[in-house]
């Protein structure tokens, strides 16, 4: 028998890998995903991390709404403990994308042994083509256990 098991409700906003086990040191990526949207145009999202435990790495752009064949624009803002996450394509065809996909790559690097969270800070925002807010239903926190 096969099943699938699927646990979010999108539109949704998650991490993957949703748990994270690392040792003090080391440098590990997390996904930043779209699941489940219709016409995802414009996507706007902080991130809070406790920055004692983690140090931000790195942030790149997704390849999700690179699917349009448009112009994707990324932009990013930095604070201790949090990063904003504005993501958008223009001139696409067509002019949003639908499914489930990564936005961003975030490399974290642990500092200390605890165990923590990445968590969404209120307002993150999906829009669609027509500049509409599609709500999102689910939002769903990582967990990093550094040991």
């Amino acid at each position: 028998r096969a099943f699938v098991v699927d646990a979010v409700t999108g539109p949704a906003l998650m991490f993957r890998p949703r748990k994270v086990i690392a040792a003090p040191g080391d440098t590990f990526s997390v996904d930043l995903i779209a699941e489940e949207v219709a016409d995802l145009m414009l996507a706007h999202v902080t991130i809070e991390y406790d920055d004692g435990a983690l140090s931000l790495e790195s942030v790149t752009q997704g390849d999700f709404l690179a699917g349009t064949g448009g112009s994707v624009v990324f932009l990013e803002a930095l604070t201790p403990g949090s990063v904003l996450l504005d993501t958008a394509v223009a001139e696409g065809d067509p002019a949003g994308v639908s499914g489930t996909g990564v936005l961003a790559t975030l490399v974290f690097r642990a500092n200390a042994s605890t165990t923590t969270a990445f968590r969404f800070a209120d307002g993150a925002v999906f829009r669609d083509p027509g500049n509409a807010e599609t709500p999102i239903v689910e939002t769903v926190p990582g967990a990093v256990v550094v040991e």
